[in-house]
C-alpha cells in the first residue's frame, strides 16, 4: 500500500511540473463546468506491475448525463488504453458536486460500511445517510443468520456515539424487485413455485428503488423536522406491507398457476447447517424468523406526510410478466 501511496505520489508531482492543463466538460443541458484531472501515462512501470495491481472493478453506475468530454482527446485516449491493458477500469465522477454518494449495498463485503463511515466523520462530513435501505436492525439485533446486519449495528453505534457529524437512516424494508426474484426465493415462476418464509402469516415490508431514492432525496432536504433540525436517526418508509400469502395472491392475479409452499424456520437452519456459504439462505432464514422485516405503513414517513408510493400491485404489473 506505501508503494502504491508513493507512486501515486510521484505521478501527481510529474503532473504538477508539466503544467497539464485540466479538462473541462460543458453539458448542453448544464452550464456549470467540471475539470478532470488526468495525470499522463507514467515511464515507470513499477506501479502497474505490482502484484497487487488486480483491481476490484470499479462500480460502474448509470449517469443520466454523459462523462466529461476532454480537451485533450488523444492524450486521454492514450490513458485509458493504457490503463485498461492494465485490468484497470475508469469511474468518471462529477468532482464539482456538493454532495458525495456510493450505493454499494454489502457488494463490497464485510467492513465496507464501517470503512466508509470512518471516512465521514473523519472528513467531518455534515451530513451522513449510510447505506442502511433495509431491515429495522435495532428491532432485528445482533446475533443474525446474516453476519452483515451486525455491522450496520456496528455503524449505528458509533453514529449515535458522536455529535459532529448529522446522521440519517432511511429503514425501507427489501427492495420489492428483490422480493420477486427467483434469487430471494419466494416468486419462482421458472419452477412454478411460490415459497413462504416461515409461514404464510409473516409480514414483509418492501420498497422500490425509485421510492428510495425519491424519498431519500426528500428526507435529506426537509429541514422543517424537529425544530428546523431536520431529521437525526432513524426514518421509516414503505411502499407495501403485507404477508408471504400476500404475495402469492398478487402473482396468481397475473395468470400464474403456482405451486404453494413453506420453508420453515427449521428447514432453513438446517440446510444453511450443510451449506454455511449460501447467502440467499441466510436472508431467507432473517424473513423466515419474522424479526424486524414488516412494519405499519400508516406509520411510516412517506404515509403520514401523504406521499405517493409504488405498491406491491404495481410493482408486479411493471416487472413480471404473463405466462
Amino acid at each position: 500500500m506505501f508503494f502504491r501511496l508513493l507512486c501515486l505520489l510521484g505521478l501527481l508531482l510529474e503532473l504538477l511540473f508539466q503544467h497539464r492543463p485540466f479538462n473541462q466538460r460543458r453539458s448542453d443541458s448544464h452550464t456549470t463546468q467540471t475539470s478532470t484531472l488526468y495525470p499522463r501515462p507514467w515511464r515507470g512501470r513499477a506501479w502497474p506491475l505490482h502484484p497487487s495491481r488486480a483491481f476490484i472493478p470499479s462500480f460502474q453506475a448509470q449517469r443520466h448525463r454523459p462523462p466529461p468530454a476532454p480537451i485533450h482527446p488523444d492524450f486521454n485516449t492514450e490513458l485509458e488504453q493504457t490503463l485498461s491493458s492494465l485490468s484497470v477500469s475508469i469511474t468518471h465522477g462529477d468532482l464539482t458536486a456538493p454532495t458525495s454518494s456510493l450505493a454499494s449495498g454489502f457488494v463490497g463485503g464485510p467492513g465496507t460500511q464501517l470503512s466508509l463511515r470512518r471516512a465521514a466523520l473523519q472528513s467531518r462530513a455534515k451530513r451522513y445517510i449510510p447505506w442502511q435501505f433495509g431491515v429495522a436492525y435495532d428491532v432485528l439485533g445482533r446475533g443474525s443468520p446474516q453476519p452483515l446486519f451486525d455491522e450496520q449495528l456496528d455503524v449505528r453505534a458509533l453514529l449515535r456515539g458522536q455529535g459532529r457529524t448529522r446522521w440519517t437512516i432511511v429503514s425501507t424494508g427489501i427492495f420489492t424487485r428483490f422480493l420477486l426474484e427467483p434469487a430471494f426465493g419466494v416468486v419462482d415462476l421458472g419452477r412454478r413455485t411460490v415459497t413462504a418464509l416461515g409461514r404464510w402469516a409473516n409480514e414483509v415490508t418492501a420498497t422500490t428503488a425509485e421510492d428510495i431514492g425519491r424519498l431519500t432525496a426528500r428526507i435529506a432536504l426537509d429541514e422543517n423536522e424537529r425544530g428546523g433540525t431536520g431529521w437525526d436517526g432513524v426514518v421509516h418508509v414503505a411502499g407495501d406491507t403485507t404477508t408471504f400469502q400476500g404475495v402469492a395472491d398478487v402473482v396468481k392475479t397475473h395468470g400464474w398457476d403456482l405451486q404453494e409452499r413453506v420453508a420453515t424456520v427449521e428447514e432453513l437452519e438446517g440446510r444453511l447447517a450443510e451449506d454455511l456459504e449460501n447467502c440467499a439462505l441466510r436472508y431467507q432464514l432473517v424473513w423466515a424468523r419474522n424479526k424486524g422485516v414488516s412494519w405499519d405503513v400508516a406509520r411510516t414517513w412517506n404515509r403520514q406526510r401523504g406521499v405517493e408510493m409504488e405498491g406491491l400491485k404495481q410493482s408486479a404489473e411493471k416487472t413480471l410478466p404473463r405466462p
